[in-house]
């Protein structure tokens, strides 16, 4: 896995996420490393749920889990989804 402290390096993206964030045209990694610390616990497939605006101003959600296994600088994306307003 890649580390979480590399500026772009995070871990596996599934495959749901990575077509969302073509579709929805930003970048889900981004988003996570910009609201890490703002993120809530999640009650469903994943550990953690993160709000974001994109820079062209779409709002969005996406879910993950931190830490991967006992990797402390890992993450992975389970999913990204566009927030209607």
């Amino acid at each position: 896995m890649r580390s979480w402290r590399s500026p772009r390096s995070y871990g596996p993206i599934t495959r749901c996420c990575a077509c969302r964030s073509v579709d929805l045209s930003f970048d889900v990694e981004e988003a996570i490393r910009a609201n890490h610390d703002e993120r809530k616990a999640n009650d469903g497939q994943a550990d953690w749920l993160v709000r974001a605006v994109t820079p062209l101003g779409v709002r969005i959600e996406a879910i993950y889990d931190h830490p991967v296994g006992n990797d402390e600088a890992s993450i992975r994306v389970v999913s990204a989804w566009r927030v209607e307003s």
